[in-house]
């Protein structure tokens, strides 16, 4: 049975957290709690009296983690009730419920999937850095609009097309303590990195990008090292296509298998 979520946030972190998906699932849930309904609603899947699933939508970005003896029809079934812009799951058989073709001519709308990345907590980082100190900057107000439009510069189409909602979003999170930002400024030429949600066990990092012009100096290396250290008793994920599997794992992160997002 799917209900909406207003009960034990403590609970539902402590399920989630130390899954990549089911993470990324509770961001919304740690920077907003469940008073802002306007923003992001929440729902469980119950069996057994045991929670089997949980699922966020933030905006209309949806994440659906499920555990182990969900029932990923109902799920599918539930998801197609109230919509959504674009999924990300830890499930196939969630992805391929819901991108059934009835026939030849239908066309799914399935994504290719992506790979999750994990250092362990208090494993060491082995990427390659630089002495960058002067030029990294954390978390300021000012850099924001330098962060996003980096971002938009290096994933076109894959921020925030109204940047007043971005800022309200990111400045939020920031002074809530749930995420970080930084970039490295050196002219104007950019690098970016954030901690994207950050629990008492987990932190997902993300928005790691890199001006072209500074390519190959180790700008987003040195940037994911800063959070790999002052976070280095957590469990640190990343979430990433599967051309930058090599990348990561030659940094000290593992391989822990596929995600899934329509």
């Amino acid at each position: 049975m799917i209900n909406i979520f207003s009960g034990n946030a403590e609970k539902i972190v402590a399920i989630c957290e130390r899954d990549c998906i089911g993470l990324k699932a509770i961001e919304p849930l740690i920077s907003y709690g469940i008073q802002y309904d306007s923003i992001a609603m929440y729902w469980t899947q119950t069996i057994g009296g045991n929670v089997t699933a949980f699922i966020s939508k933030k905006y209309n970005d949806t994440v659906a983690f499920l555990m182990k003896d969900s029932d990923a029809f109902e799920i599918a079934s539930f998801l197609k009730v109230i919509g959504y812009y674009s999924l990300t799951t830890n499930s196939k058989k969630l992805i391929d419920y819901l991108t059934y073709k009835e026939s030849d001519t239908d066309v799914p709308c399935f994504s290719p999937s992506g790979y999750i990345m994990r250092l362990p907590a208090g494993s060491e980082y082995i990427g390659t850095v630089t002495d960058i100190s002067s030029k990294i900057f954390l978390n300021r107000q000012e850099d924001c609009k330098v962060f996003y439009e980096t971002l938009n510069e290096n994933f076109p189409g894959n921020v925030f097309s109204n940047y007043s909602d971005w800022y309200v979003d990111i400045s939020h999170r920031v002074r809530h303590d749930t995420m970080d930002f930084a970039v490295v400024l050196d002219g104007n030429c950019k690098a970016t990195a954030s901690t994207l949600v950050k629990s008492e066990h987990s932190v997902l990092l993300g928005a790691i990008s890199t001006s072209l012009d500074v390519r190959g100096k180790h700008y987003a290396q040195t940037l994911i090292e800063l959070f790999c250290s002052k976070y280095r008793n957590k469990d640190i994920f990343i979430m990433c296509a599967k051309d930058k599997v090599t990348f990561y794992e030659k940094q000290g992160f593992k391989n822990e298998g596929i995600f899934y997002s329509i």
